[in-house]
């Protein structure tokens, strides 16, 4: 996308806020987040934060580092809809004060990787399976024991767990990941 149909796109969803995501050394997802009035500035002039308040990024002399938004990952958190206030997300790179990729920027290095892995011929392909239970909690908090269904795999049921699975699908196809099957 470019700038102007990402403003437009801000503009028509009524989106509020933008979370501005990297990924610490571990794998955490981060963010600055801005009132939408300042993304036009965030896409030319990247948002600066202090390295090192990141678990494994700066130390305290080093600190100064920005965010460059990669235009091509804005998009509206759908479940923010449901609480009023709006929240898009844009994936970004971060660079140090010099206008260099950061090295330890788990983004760059994937970068760095995938490019070698062109030069030798290969194509990287993925196809995550997520996998993970769903627990409820008694009226004092805390997890009641399993099981809260009757189901099995591949199991035929109206539990609450298809209707979550279809939520959840339908959020990921809204990020442009494409689901193969729920089950």
């Amino acid at each position: 996308m470019t700038k102007k149909q990402i403003l437009e796109l801000a503009e028509r969803e009524r989106v509020q806020f933008v979370n501005m995501q990297f990924t610490d050394i571990n794998g955490i997802i981060k963010a600055v987040t801005i009132p939408v009035s300042k993304l036009s500035d965030a896409i030319d002039s990247n948002v600066w934060f202090d390295g090192s308040s990141v678990e494994g990024f700066a130390r305290i002399f080093e600190s100064d580092m920005y965010l460059k938004p990669d235009l091509a990952t804005f998009a509206v958190i759908p479940w923010s809809r449901r609480s009023g206030v709006v929240t898009a997300r844009m994936i970004c790179d971060v660079y140090k004060p010099t206008g260099e990729p950061y090295s330890c920027d788990p983004r760059y290095i994937l970068k760095k990787v995938l490019e070698k892995a062109k030069k030798k011929g290969w194509v990287f392909n993925t196809g995550p399976e997520l996998e993970f239970f769903l627990f409820k909690k008694n009226e004092e908090g805390e997890i009641m024991a399993l099981p809260h269904d009757r189901a099995g795999y591949f199991d035929m049921s109206t539990d609450m767990a298809a209707e979550i699975r279809k939520d959840m699908s339908i959020a990921l196809a809204e990020f442009g990941i494409d689901v193969e099957t729920l089950h």
